[in-house]
C-alpha cells in the first residue's frame, strides 16, 4: 500500500496545484467526477464555468506530465494500460458476459431479510458495445490510420466482387438459364495484423 501511495505522489508532484486536483479528482474511484473530464477541471479549476472547463480539459488532458501522471496513477493501481487494453480487447471479441441478478427478499417479524429467490440471467455482450470497444482499442493502440486503409481496401474489393456477382446474375436472366452459382472467396493469405 505504501509503494502504491509513493508512486502515486510522484507522479502528482510534477504537476501544478491545480492540475494536481484535477488528476486526483479524475482518477480517485471514490470521487463523484471519476472518469470524467470536464468535471474534474471544474474541481481542480473551480473559479471555471463548466463551457470553459470543458474546453481547458482538452488541453489539460493532452499535456503529457498529466497524461503520465494519470499512466502511473493507474499503473500503481494495477488498473494500467496493458489491463484497460485487455478488458477492451475481450469486450470487442465478445469473451464477457452481462449478468442480470434478480433476488426477492422476505422480510421476517423483526425487519431481518431472507432470500427467497434468485435468478442470474447471463446474456452476451450487444454487438454495439462490441464494435466501440473495437473502436477504442483501435484509436488507444494508435491503429487508426492502419485500420482505417485496410477497411478502405477491402471495401474496395468487396464493391468489386458485388458488381461482377450482378453483372453474372444479370446476363443469366437475360439469357433466361439458371443463376450463376455464388463463386467461393479465397480468404486472405495474412491476416490484418500481419498486414
Amino acid at each position: 500500500m505504501a509503494t502504491k501511495i509513493k508512486a502515486e505522489d510522484k507522479a502528482l508532484n510534477k504537476l501544478t496545484p491545480q492540475a494536481r486536483d484535477t488528476v486526483i479528482a479524475y482518477t480517485d474511484p471514490d470521487s463523484p467526477t471519476y472518469g470524467v473530464k470536464g468535471r474534474s477541471v471544474e474541481t481542480g479549476y473551480p473559479n471555471m464555468t463548466p463551457v470553459s472547463a470543458n474546453a481547458h480539459g482538452t488541453d489539460l488532458f493532452s499535456r503529457p506530465l498529466v497524461r503520465t501522471a494519470i499512466a502511473e496513477i493507474l499503473d500503481a493501481r494495477g488498473q494500467g494500460y496493458e489491463v484497460r487494453a485487455n478488458h477492451t480487447g475481450d469486450l470487442a471479441l465478445g469473451n464477457l458476459e452481462n449478468q442480470t441478478v434478480t433476488e426477492q427478499f422476505k422480510v421476517g417479524p423483526k425487519g431481518k431479510k431472507t432470500v427467497v429467490n434468485r435468478t442470474v440471467v447471463t446474456s452476451p455482450v450487444p454487438a454495439s458495445v462490441q464494435l466501440a470497444a473495437l473502436k477504442k482499442l483501435s484509436k488507444d493502440t494508435g491503429e487508426d490510420a492502419v485500420v482505417g486503409v485496410q477497411n478502405k481496401l477491402i471495401h474496395k474489393d468487396l464493391m468489386k466482387m458485388g458488381e461482377d456477382m450482378l453483372k453474372d446474375h444479370q446476363r443469366a436472366l437475360e439469357s433466361h438459364s439458371a443463376p450463376v452459382a455464388p463463386t467461393d472467396v479465397d480468404s486472405p493469405s495474412e491476416t490484418p495484423q500481419e498486414a
